[in-house]
């Protein structure tokens, strides 16, 4: 591929260098490629099938150029071009310097954006469009008019002169890029979905005018390059070569070191050491370049961070890949967020946390090895350490997040139990593949399926291989959260995880209508549960004094969760294409949901409802008609109080709330006097109108009490 522009440029030079156009044309052809494969090709076929496309399409383009050019020969080198190697070196040197800034700006303004966009597999391919299309377009305008000056020195210096200009506004922008890109997406976006709007103006409010002045200087460098004897395939290795280096040393070395600010500044500073070079005024460029550098320096940090109202930032760290922070708010509860978008937990951790950790610990007879995919603030896999038999292994992506720890390990034995977790700083999906472990029980944690490489979590290769790292009758669970996804990701997630695990359950891990938590439970050797088998579990647990923040210390608590049956969810996702390695569906179907939600969670968690079944025969191994009929009736009376919930409307006076559920609450307990979520909730409410109405809240304390 490398070769073939500059082979083409010499079939059609004819004495005049077509090479502007032909570069322009060519950029053009990767925007189209872009834009084909990841909204449309990748989606719809797979990887593969897009692959053998592809291929196709440059068999095609092979045959057309042997049609067009089967009796030509290369055009010779100009005579008139004597090779100056003094001049050409310099050139070379100044092409290499661009590629090497050029794409460093992309990628870095890339990282910085994350800050402000949704990070999802289309918020890069957005940035990647705008570039590929300004730097097409500074190509053409190149081609068409600045090409025709004879003073090739005079013009590289405007050509340094306006890209230091431009990159330095451009840069300013960010940091008012959330205002800025907000008004703009109002005034011009003419389509629904003003979230992705605004990632492509973000991008291109930042991107597009460096980038075209990037796409002729590029030109005019190459031009410069072949009137010096050096020739355009040379100009366009070393452009390439520059663009190499910029990642690694960019983003991977320089950012987590001194953060985004000072090497946007360098970058900047780059091309101004360019301009000083090729400018016959050096001293007035110098003067320009250090002013433009000290306005940087003096500029605040660069940090997408938002900062509740009376809080702080405790903790803030660029990573490689993201910037972490930890804020606390007024009430000194503390937050990490990873890009300032995705919400990892909070130090006011309670009971959900702990039953991502415990629900599926107390389905195993007896754990040993645990493994958690995923850390975030490390809540949960604390929970888990605090069992002193287990061995217990957490992974996680971005090390920066396990630096943050320390600020949610508050509590002495929390503390504790963070030390005695081996945390491991890599790749969740690598882990499970290479790893020679295997484990009781493995958790998967809440990824969010729209950020870009989260659906590779959710595959049937990720689930075939947690189950290859499971021992025989091990536990793994994978959470889910509907509030982050619609119901279509999840049908292509179920789809997946019941293709390696065909006799799953799902559990309801919450009773939360607008933040409600599926997690999909299967076992290694695909067995039912065992009511005796988690008894026994659960005693062990409660005498470690281990399930206070859960709230499981019976079995009927426990598998009171359950949501839907094997059954149930093959009938869920039937039809439904599988999320594979190949064709994954959930990084490009998972993105929708945030840019365009077109249900609330409680109205997709009253759909699952409505879809989910349970049988006992489909659950336990053996139940007697007693314990299936006492489950069936906590089951339907779980369900028909998150019904309640979801019609409530909402209102801060308690007494209006036990209005409009009073009746439906004491209605559910009377069918089902075992669910205790309805008890709790009306002796809450009484308690909240006791000094408003206390005869009625003693009446309602009396009434629930007499239901047994």
């Amino acid at each position: 591929m490398g070769a073939t522009l500059p082979a083409v440029n010499e079939q059609v030079r004819g004495g005049k260098s077509a090479w502007a156009g032909l570069y322009s044309a060519n950029t053009i052809g990767a925007l189209i490629g872009i834009v084909f494969v990841i909204f449309l090709a990748a989606p719809q076929w797979g990887f593969r099938q897009t692959g053998n496309a592809l291929i196709a399409c440059n068999v095609v383009c092979a045959l057309l150029a042997i049609l067009a050019w089967k009796n030509s020969h290369c055009n010779a080198p100009d005579p008139n071009l004597v090779p100056s190697w003094p001049q050409s070196r310099n050139i070379l040197f100044a092409l290499f310097m661009s590629g090497f800034l050029g794409v460093g700006y992309e990628v870095l303004t890339a990282r910085i954006l994350a800050g402000v966009t949704e990070n999802t597999v289309f918020s890069y391919a957005a940035i990647l469009i705008i570039y590929l299309f300004a730097t097409s377009l500074g190509a053409a305008w190149y081609q068409k008019t600045i090409q025709r000056s004879t003073d090739r020195a005079a013009r590289l210096s405007n050509l340094l002169l306006t890209l230091v200009v431009v990159t330095a506004a451009s840069s300013a922008c960010l940091w008012r890029i959330e205002e800025i890109t907000a008004a703009l997406t109002e005034l011009w976006w003419p389509f629904q979905s003003k979230t992705l709007g605004r990632e492509f103006i973000s991008a291109a409010v930042v991107v597009f005018f460096p980038a075209a002045v990037m796409g002729a200087l590029f030109t005019h460098l190459c031009w410069m390059a072949r009137c010096s004897g050096a020739g355009y395939a040379s100009a366009l290795a070393t452009n390439a070569l520059g663009a190499t280096f910029a990642p690694v040393l960019l983003c991977a070395v320089l950012v987590p070191t001194v953060e985004v600010k000072p090497v946007l500044a360098l970058l900047l500073l780059g091309y101004g050491a360019l301009w000083i070079v090729w400018t016959k005024r050096r001293r007035i460029a110098a003067v320009v370049v250090v002013g433009v550098g000290c306005l940087f320096v003096i500029l605040p940090p660069l940090r997408f961070v938002d900062i509740p109202i009376g809080g702080r930032l405790l903790h803030y760290k660029d990573g490689v890949m993201s910037a972490v922070s930890v804020t606390e708010d007024a009430s000194g509860v503390a937050r990490l967020q990873i890009n300032n978008r995705v919400q990892e937990g909070s130090s006011a951790s309670g009971v959900l946390e702990a039953r991502l950790a415990q629900i599926p610990l107390a389905l195993h007879p007896a754990p040993r090895h645990v493994l958690f995919l995923g850390v975030g603030t490390g809540f949960t896999s604390q929970v888990a350490a605090m069992e002193t038999s287990l061995d217990v292994t957490a992974v996680e992506l971005l090390p920066e997040v396990l630096e943050s720890i320390p600020f949610f390990a508050q509590s002495a034995d929390r503390k504790t139990a963070a030390k005695a977790i081996n945390y491991v700083a890599g790749d969740a999906r690598r882990y499970v593949q290479v790893s020679p472990r295997v484990y009781d029980v493995v958790v998967g944690d809440l990824f969010h399926p729209a950020r870009n490489g989260a659906g590779s979590l959710y595959t049937v290769e990720q689930f075939e291989n947690v189950k290859k790292h499971l021992t025989t009758g091990g536990v793994f669970c994978q959470w889910l959260a509907i509030y982050q996804m619609d119901n279509d990701t999840l049908r292509s997630i179920t789809a997946s995880f019941i293709k390696v695990f065909p006799n799953a359950v799902a559990v309801l891990a919450n009773n939360s209508v607008d933040t409600p938590v599926i997690g999909l439970i299967g076992r290694g050797d695909d067995s039912h549960f065992s009511l005796d088998v988690a008894e026994n579990r659960l005693k062990q647990m409660e005498a470690q004094h281990l399930l206070e923040k859960s709230d499981l210390r019976e079995a009927r608590t426990l598998f009171g969760v359950v949501v839907a049956d094997n059954t149930a969810l093959q009938r869920f996702a039937r039809s439904v294409p599988a999320n594979t390695d190949d064709k994954p569906r959930v990084n490009h179907l998972a993105p929708w949901a945030t840019y365009q939600a077109s249900s609330l969670p409680k109205q997709r968690l009253s759909e699952l409802l409505d879809v989910f079944s349970i049988s006992a025969d489909a659950v336990f191994n053996a139940t007697s008609p007693d314990e299936a009929v006492a489950f069936t009736s906590y089951w339907s009376a779980r369900s028909q109080y998150l019904k309640v919930g979801m019609a409530i409307k909402v209102s801060r006076d308690p007494q209006e709330i036990l209005d409009q559920i009073e009746g439906d609450l004491l209605k559910i307990l009377r069918d089902c006097p075992s669910f205790t979520p309805a008890r709790v909730t009306l002796l809450q409410l009484a308690d909240a109108v006791y000094q408003a109405d206390p005869m009625r809240a003693q009446s309602l304390r009396n009434t629930v009490t007499l239901i047994q």
